[in-house]
């Protein structure tokens, strides 16, 4: 059996996704980086699906390679939570079962260039932006994280 690392783990359960995926918070001196595509109207966490035979720190530093153009460390990453969140996918109206693993990078990060779709954002400047997850806008507001976050929107 060969293993195939290309594909996401998003599967379709009937009328359903199970959706595993990994969000990194990094800061700046200049606050969090957050991104937002052109077509949505709300901010999220560096981040994206984990592949298959890939663990969530394999893929936290994949995706911040990925989006960022800056290679990190496996030392700097810090697991912080595991966020279960159920919704509804807008795209196609499909229930979804999403278990995120978040991280944050220890060390502030400086001198990057951050491309056009990336902001840094003020701490206090978190309560009046919308984020989704939105637990992840309640999470960013607080010192200490729980262990395991249940949400369903």
């Amino acid at each position: 059996m060969t293993k195939n690392n290309n594909k996401d783990l998003t599967l379709s359960v009937d009328d359903f996704y199970l959706n595993i995926r990994v969000a990194i918070i990094a800061k700046t001196k200049n606050g969090f980086i957050l991104e937002k595509k052109k077509t949505s109207e709300y901010y999220f966490l560096i981040g994206g699906r984990i592949k298959i035979y890939e663990s969530s720190l394999e893929a936290a530093k994949r995706e911040f390679q990925e989006e960022i153009g800056l290679e990190i460390k496996e030392e700097d990453l810090e697991f912080k939570t595991l966020i279960e969140n159920f919704f509804t996918y807008e795209v196609e109206n499909i229930k979804t079962h999403e278990l995120c693993f978040l991280y944050e990078i220890k060390n502030e990060l400086e001198n990057i260039k951050l491309e056009e779709n990336f902001i840094e954002c003020k701490l206090e400047e978190i309560k009046n932006i919308e984020i989704k997850p939105k637990i992840l806008q309640d999470l960013l507001l607080k010192e200490t994280l729980p262990n395991h976050v249940i949400t369903k929107n």
